[in-house]
């Protein structure tokens, strides 16, 4: 696998902003976009909750697959400045092999049905897009409170390259069926050595790959009831016996 491969951007269906037309699939669901994000990848992280229980000065590092058009993050955004106390952080590590064009992003954004205060992080976002350059791209929101490094690559070469450990991971980046490259068992390896005893992850698919994956490398997971018209989709922890890794970022470009 190259390290820094050529980039593509996505291509995005002009008469449907939520929709890549190389994968023919959405971004999210669309009958209810901010809610799906909520319940599968918030909510099935127990990110809210982990939030509030965060001490003044601790950072908590989420990782995820396929940053997409960034709903994910601005959601996670919102709860974490909701929730958490005003001297923690939140480290938000993404990957994203085909990023979308800045014209796209102000596009499917404007459509999306925000509150102000995701707005404000979707504006920042909006600002802060970088070129389509194959690297980690870092960029501080809510005052430095909020860390984004954007890594436009595979991401099974990013998380394997990553340091420290993560705290819960956010596993998305479209149908195994439709982008089944992301989907492979080298992904789910990298990921459990980045993981400590109390690393969750949430994902939208039950999918047998990604459930045998993960279970193979060392994660429990259960299935629990799918988002709107999917029927299941699992979740669960990390069951290995590595600790707590931590690391503290800088505000130099690469992690």
């Amino acid at each position: 696998m190259k390290r820094y491969p050529d980039l593509s951007h996505a291509s995005i269906d002009a008469n449907d902003p939520y929709r890549n037309t190389t994968f023919d699939d959405y971004y999210f669901a669309i009958s209810d976009p901010i809610g799906e994000r909520q319940s599968v990848f918030i909510d099935g992280n127990s990110l809210p909750t982990r939030f509030r229980s965060l001490q003044p000065g601790s950072l908590i590092r989420i990782g995820e697959t396929g940053f997409g058009l960034g709903l994910t993050f601005i959601v996670a955004c919102i709860n974490f400045l909701n929730e958490a106390s005003s001297g923690a952080r939140l480290q938000w590590i993404s990957t994203e092999r085909f990023p979308v064009k800045s014209d796209d992003l102000i596009q499917s954004i404007k459509v999306l049905p925000l509150s102000a205060d995701m707005k404000q992080i979707a504006h920042e976002l909006i600002v802060a897009w970088p070129d389509p350059i194959p690297t980690c791209h870092r960029r501080f929101f809510a005052d430095g409170r909020i860390i984004l490094d954007l890594h436009f690559n595979d991401s099974t070469a990013v998380v394997q390259d990553l340091a420290g450990t993560i705290d819960a991971w956010c596993l998305d980046g479209f149908a195994p069926d439709r982008n089944p490259e992301i989907w492979e068992p080298t992904l789910f390896e990298a990921i459990a050595q980045k993981s400590h005893q109390e690393t969750t992850f949430s994902t939208f698919t039950a999918a047998r790959k990604v459930r045998d994956g993960l279970i193979r490398a060392g994660f429990e997971v259960k299935k629990v009831p799918g988002f709107a018209k999917k029927r299941e989709r699992i979740e669960g922890k990390f069951t290995g016996n590595q600790t707590i890794n931590p690391w503290t970022p800088t505000n130099s470009i690469h992690p």
